[in-house]
């Protein structure tokens, strides 16, 4: 079954935010793919996760995506389904959180969640906070100060307006030990040190 979106579905750009979590690795087979759950679409690259909730008739399945532009999306259903984890059981939900961030300035929203994060002793990838960026959305953002290992969390606060569809989305991003780049840096200041 092939199922082909056009500008005018209205979670278009949603679905497209999904796909930036697709793995770009075409050898792990179960990680390049997009899900469709009856009650969401998902990608996910072992690293991160994107979750669109939302009504919607495709589908049940799992699906090889064919063709993602800005105007469009082909996909094509797999005869194959592969084994893919529950994630709904390790998804965090933790009630430290900032709320509503703004991304529709990308670089405000990048300098903010990073620098309340980084206070904690969470670092998180900039290419990751790049597809909630350059999505215009409010986020809160939950995260545990207290285990700096654990996943952080987005979830889009403005599903509920007048001006959008009936839709939820949200991102999973796994953080990098601060420890090891505090270290790193440091030891590069003693080399810089050491040769002027």
């Amino acid at each position: 079954m092939k199922i082909e979106l056009s500008r005018i579905v209205p979670i278009m750009s949603q679905i497209r935010f999904v796909l930036c979590a697709r793995t770009k690795d075409a050898t792990r087979y179960a990680l390049d793919r997009i899900i469709i759950d009856p009650d969401c679409i998902w990608c996910t690259d072992g690293h991160v996760l994107h979750v669109l909730y939302c009504y919607h008739e495709y589908e049940v399945g799992q699906y090889e995506v064919l063709k993602a532009t800005k105007t469009s999306i082909i996909l094509l259903k797999y005869d194959d389904n592969l084994h893919v984890p529950n994630w709904r059981s390790i998804v965090p939900f933790y009630g430290r959180y900032i709320k509503d961030v703004n991304s529709a300035y990308s670089l405000r929203f990048t300098e903010k969640v990073l620098g309340e994060l980084y206070q904690h002793g969470i670092g998180l990838p900039l290419e990751n906070l790049k597809p909630l960026s350059d999505i215009d959305e409010q986020w809160d953002i939950f995260y545990d100060p207290k285990q700096k290992g654990r996943p952080v969390k987005f979830v889009s606060s403005n599903y509920q307006s007048y001006h959008h569809p009936k839709y939820r989305l949200e991102a999973v991003i796994m953080p990098y030990g601060l420890e090891k780049l505090e270290t790193t840096t440091k030891a590069v200041e003693r080399h810089n040190r050491k040769i002027a």
